[in-house]
């Protein structure tokens, strides 16, 4: 984007890159088109482990899913693990709560079950080579803007929506075994000693068939790891409406985004857990965004797209539009008021 409005008007200052490897198994890689292996007969590396976190080497207790805490501050940094289903998504839902937890000192591991290959993109980008290719360069970029320590890709492919082709193909992610699957990110969870995970609500937020089976898969990986919070990335469908409203309004915005749009899309406000202010973080979400330009990009006539409306709104409209982000977290009764740290129950 250029001119005024643009994300450059903002600018936000990188951070570390951050490691991103395919997924490993125990013994060796899997293979990225499909190999599902059994996990059932091995086992884990020893329970004490080393991880480096804030610039500094950490022992990780056999006991303990934390690491010990700051002689100097005595602060508590815990691990965060949030698993999505393309890339993009990872700044959409949750980008501002991931920049926040890596701020506060927190470690960031990013888990994506697929490339994104079977997204949309303009004639344009399209010639420049394989859409799943530049959609990973794309989240590598993102992750590193938010501070995340870590990106894992699982390897499987982008299903797209229920009536495309490539739903149906063996390797799609909404086709993949639940339990292998869960297999796979119970190991990360392990192996990270991941405090809390996060992933979407039971309906996809929109019913995409990788997010709803993100939301499947990540229950069951948190139950085979043990993980102590779980943590449904979401919107309020009511503030939903409201925004979609106020959008529609805008000029250019096309009348598809109207408040008409929510209906039956993510969770009702008496449901919601969390509500986490990320204003502070708004501009390095919106960074994260504009790093997804192909899923920007659109052809001559072709109308506007989510993230091309998102990133054109004026600033304070986008922070004001994206500063919250919503989540459900399990086993934890709704109520009023709803929280703001996602770690919460870590402290109790």
């Amino acid at each position: 984007m250029e001119g005024r409005g643009g994300f450059e008007d903002w600018p936000v200052r990188p951070r570390r890159v951050p490691a991103v490897v395919p997924y490993q198994g125990l013994t060796g890689a899997l293979p990225s088109d499909r190999a599902h292996t059994s996990y059932r007969n091995r086992t884990l590396p020893d329970k004490r482990a080393r991880i480096f976190h804030r610039g500094a080497w950490w022992n990780v207790a056999g006991g303990s899913s934390s690491p010990e805490p700051d002689a100097q501050t005595g602060t508590m940094p815990y691990t965060l693990v949030s698993f999505h289903a393309h890339p993009d998504d990872e700044a959409l839902l949750t980008g501002g709560t991931l920049a926040r937890a890596a701020a506060e000192g927190h470690r960031v591991v990013l888990v994506v079950a697929t490339t994104g290959g079977a997204g949309s993109a303009s004639r344009e980008v399209l010639a420049r080579g394989p859409l799943a290719h530049q959609r990973q360069a794309e989240l590598e970029r993102s992750a590193q803007l938010l501070g995340c320590a870590r990106v894992v890709w699982l390897g499987y492919q982008d299903s797209g929506m229920p009536a495309a082709p490539s739903a149906a193909a063996p390797a799609a992610f909404a086709a993949a075994d639940v339990g292998e699957a869960a297999l796979r990110l119970a190991e990360i969870l392990r192996v990270e000693r991941a405090d809390a995970l996060t992933i979407y609500d039971p309906v996809g937020g929109y019913g995409h068939p990788d997010h709803v089976r993100v939301h499947q898969v990540g229950v069951r990986a948190a139950r085979l790891a043990g993980t102590a919070v779980v943590l449904e990335a979401t919107l309020d469908r009511g503030v939903l409406r409201r925004a979609l409203r106020i959008v529609s309004r805008l000029p250019g915005v096309p009348a598809g985004f109207g408040p008409a749009r929510a209906a039956g899309m993510y969770t009702p406000r008496e449901a919601l857990t969390h509500r986490v202010d990320v204003r502070r973080h708004a501009r390095t979400k919106r960074a994260a965004l504009a790093a997804h330009a192909s899923q920007a990009s659109v052809d001559a006539g072709s109308g506007l797209r989510l993230l091309t409306v998102l990133l054109r709104l004026p600033y304070p409209v986008f922070r004001w539009a994206l500063g919250t982000e919503w989540y459900v977290e399990h086993g934890r009764a709704p109520g009023q008021p709803l929280l703001d740290d996602i770690f919460a129950s870590l402290a109790r």
